[in-house]
């Protein structure tokens, strides 16, 4: 026997649901992914490994049309044609690149 019976065990029962109530009026539970005003769901995010394997791309992306600049620098003696070439390319490489893979987030 409860120390606590009378007012206390009432009390317990009004405030405390069936399970069955519960899961049917979904108490506790998540809703899939919404946007915090209602049920739409959110646009999925990018995954970390997702952003990690962006960031590489963008990486190469910027480094490979530099490198490039500055190997046809060395092998012309164009001091800082290829580099700016090279530099402007991998700029509007990487802006290409970020576009294209946002997009489908925004």
């Amino acid at each position: 026997m409860w120390p606590y019976s009378g007012a206390f065990q009432e009390l317990i029962r009004v405030v405390t649901w069936p399970p069955r109530a519960v899961s049917h009026a979904g108490v506790g539970t998540l809703t899939g992914q919404g946007d915090g005003r209602g049920d739409r769901p959110r646009r999925g995010a990018p995954s970390g490994s997702e952003l990690i394997g962006m960031g590489v791309a963008i990486a190469a992306a910027f480094a490979l049309p530099f490198g490039a600049g500055l190997g046809i620098d060395a092998l012309l003696h164009s001091s800082p044609v290829g580099v700016v070439i090279g530099l402007f390319a991998g700029i509007i490489a990487v802006t290409a690149f970020v576009v294209a893979q946002f997009r489908r987030y925004l």
